[in-house]
C-alpha cells in the first residue's frame, strides 16, 4: 500500500509538473501569437504606405508629364502661360485638341479686332499668330497654305466643317 501511495503521489507531482509545464506553455504561445499579430499589422502598414507612396509618385509622374505636354502646347500654339494652364483634357490628344481650339478662338479675336488692311488675321501678315479659322484661310494665297498645310488640313478635317 505504501508502494501504491508513493507511485500515487510520484505521478500527481509528474501532473503537476507538466500542469505548470503546460501553462508556462500557454503563456509563452499566447505572447508568440501577439508577437505575430503585431507583424503582421506592421507588414500591413508598410504595404498601405507603400502603395500610397507608390501612388503619389504616379501622380506625380503624370502631373509633371501633363506640365510639360501643356509647355510643349503652349509654345506650340502661342498660348499664354496663364491660358495653358487651363486646357482641359486627360489625355495628350484631348489637351491638343483644346490648345488648338483655344489658339483658334483667340486668333478668331485677335482678327476681329481689325489689322487696317481688311484682310484679317493670316500668315501673309504680320498680326497671324499661327491660330488658323476658316475665315483666315479664305485670305491665305496658295503659297501660304501649302506653308502650312498641317494646320490647315486639321482645322478642315475637325468635325462640324
Amino acid at each position: 500500500m505504501k508502494r501504491l501511495q508513493s507511485e500515487l503521489a510520484a505521478r500527481e507531482a509528474r501532473i503537476k509538473e507538466l500542469n505548470s509545464e503546460s501553462a508556462g506553455r500557454r503563456v509563452e504561445n499566447k505572447t508568440l501569437q501577439e508577437t505575430l499579430e503585431e507583424i503582421k499589422q506592421a507588414l500591413e502598414a508598410e504595404r498601405k504606405q507603400r502603395a500610397d507612396a507608390e501612388k503619389a509618385a504616379q501622380e506625380a509622374a503624370k502631373q509633371a508629364e501633363r506640365a510639360k505636354v501643356i509647355g510643349e502646347l503652349a509654345a506650340k500654339y502661342k498660348l499664354p502661360a496663364k491660358v495653358a494652364e487651363r486646357l482641359a483634357g486627360e489625355t495628350p490628344e484631348e489637351l491638343e485638341a483644346d490648345a488648338q481650339a483655344l489658339a483658334e478662338e483667340l486668333g478668331t479675336a485677335r482678327a476681329g479686332k481689325g489689322t487696317g488692311g481688311g484682310k484679317g488675321a493670316s500668315p501673309g501678315n504680320s498680326t497671324w499668330t499661327g491660330g488658323l479659322t476658316k475665315e483666315s484661310i479664305k485670305h491665305m494665297s496658295p503659297e501660304e497654305i501649302n506653308e502650312h498645310w498641317d494646320e490647315v488640313s486639321k482645322l478642315l478635317e475637325a468635325p462640324g466643317s
